[in-house]
């Protein structure tokens, strides 16, 4: 079985790790899997350094038009795709979807299609843009949700990233049996291997630390974590709040909205605004309680990494992170953009001992069970075999 996964764009998050080693993974369970890297860039890079075989195409000249730029990427696409020649092209995020359905439509004898879905419609109602300019959040929710639903309508199967995400997509009538949820996963890694980033985050041992991580984007609700905070602070001085990640797309905005919050407060020295973290797991292994302050989150891997450790959570009740860490069994689940209810479920984890101890004791026996890359991996290649089984069959 040949896999093509497609991949476009020069940013790296947490969608191209997980498929640069989802493509790993099924090569360690045989199949011939490679990953197609559209406009890669330098980041193109990592998903070698993980293991990965890649196929890029890298455009050398600068474009006057967005569609222009397409329309070479589509052509760089192609030409690698028929030499190439899978079985099957797995195709993730937008773009690719776009592109896949494109170059199929030209394609006699042509592979199969299966299109991920890594994020629900809903979470480009909350992006940088939309802040900038309000009255585009229904707008973007549409064009991205019936987008995708359009394209991604003559592909023979689409998977999700989360049970959320799923009901999302039949909600825009994308077919409830065309649509397969595979909730992604992670290589666990010895806890023995991690480093102590404490020392470095000047952060005494004693203290502890409620961490979150990501992108700096208003759907991460970074701001509302730090509010939170803020509220019992005073209550608690040997806690801290840590926040690690990039820029998105090299803007600085929601960045200088946290620094401007946390060097406005009294507390602005237990509040650490940190940059791109190399090491998801290491950055939680630090940590001893995980945030997920998201507004609408799809699935988050960095709570699943945060878990594999025994780390209790906060998640959001918008999207697909209430499935993955569970209320009460292995994290506080708080509704979406309410601040006092974000700040009572962490300061009960950190008030109740006890409590921490039993939903981070069930939170690593879920990961290391149910939510490994392999185990992921596994479930896509019997996706991938359902799909081809059906061409033999007609």
């Amino acid at each position: 079985m040949k896999v093509l996964h497609v991949m476009n764009g020069p940013n790296w998050g947490g969608s191209y790790r997980f498929v640069s080693q989802l493509c790993e993974r099924q090569r360690a369970q045989g199949v011939d899997a490679v990953v197609c890297y559209l406009q890669g860039g330098e980041v193109k890079h990592r998903v070698e350094e993980l293991g990965a075989p890649l196929l890029s195409y890298d455009p050398v000249r600068t474009y006057s038009t967005k569609r222009e730029r397409w329309a070479d990427i589509e052509k760089g696409y192609e030409k690698i795709a028929r030499e190439w020649n899978p079985d099957l092209i797995n195709s993730h995020l937008s773009l690719s979807h776009l592109l896949t359905r494109r170059i199929l439509s030209r394609w006699e004898n042509k592979p199969k299609w299966v299109a991920l879905i890594h994020q629900s419609w809903k979470q480009y109602g909350y992006g940088q843009d939309v802040q900038k300019h309000p009255w585009k959040k229904y707008m973007m929710m549409m064009r991205y949700g019936l987008g995708d639903a359009v394209i991604t309508s003559k592909c023979d199967r689409i998977t999700t990233v989360s049970e959320a995400v799923r009901q999302d997509c039949i909600k825009l009538w994308m077919g409830k049996d065309r649509v397969t949820n595979v909730y992604s996963g992670i290589i666990p890694v010895p806890a023995d291997t991690m480093p102590d980033l404490r020392s470095q985050w000047g952060i005494p041992k004693e203290h502890r630390v409620i961490a979150a991580l990501g992108y700096f984007d208003p759907r991460k609700g970074f701001d509302q974590l730090i509010k939170a905070f803020l509220l019992f602070a005073d209550r608690y001085p040997d806690v801290h709040v840590v926040i690690g990640g990039g820029d998105i797309w090299g803007d600085p905005q929601h960045r200088e909205l946290l620094f401007s919050l946390r060097n406005s407060s009294r507390h602005a020295k237990r509040i650490h605004i940190l940059g791109e973290q190399p090491s998801g797991a290491a950055f939680m292994f630090n940590a001893d309680i995980c945030a997920i302050p998201s507004i609408e989150e799809a699935f988050s891997l960095v709570v699943v990494e945060a878990m594999q450790f025994g780390k209790p959570s906060v998640v959001t009740s918008a999207g697909g992170c209430k499935d993955v860490a569970r209320d009460n069994l292995e994290s506080l689940v708080f509704q979406s953009c309410n601040v006092p209810d974000l700040a009572a479920k962490l300061e009960r984890l950190l008030a109740e001992p006890e409590l921490a101890a039993r939903l981070g004791k069930a939170a690593a026996t879920r990961a290391l069970t149910e939510l490994t890359l392999d185990r992921c991996a596994r479930d896509h290649i019997r996706v991938y075999t359902e799909v081809l089984g059906e061409r033999e069959t007609k």
